[in-house]
């Protein structure tokens, strides 16, 4: 026998980190995000005994738009190019002043 589910399917636009983080947090809450989304929308439109989600603890899931594939913040590597060409810059004259160029 075919999946009849109980709901009608209805596709919505999410960006992939934002879908990638919903599974991930949703699992945290020992749910899917079907489960996620449909306790926010009952939530949303005030149905009776529907209460606001609780949302789980910051760091207990990885964001996946703010890490790179081996889990390093996406800022570090930035952060460490910055370095490098700052240290390519000609130093500054004593006393901060600024020259003409």
């Amino acid at each position: 026998m075919p999946n009849k589910p109980k709901t009608q399917h209805r596709s919505v636009r999410i960006g992939d980190d934002d879908w990638s983080d919903l599974l991930a947090a949703a699992k945290v809450q020992g749910t899917d995000r079907a489960g996620a989304i449909n306790d926010l929308i009952a939530w949303y439109l005030r149905r009776p005994g529907a209460t606001m989600p609780k949302r789980p603890d910051a760091g207990s899931w990885t964001s996946e738009a703010t890490t790179t594939p081996l889990g390093e913040p996406k800022l570090v590597p930035a952060l460490e190019a910055l370095d490098e060409l700052r240290a390519q810059l000609p130093e500054r004259p004593a006393g901060g002043e600024e020259t003409n160029r």
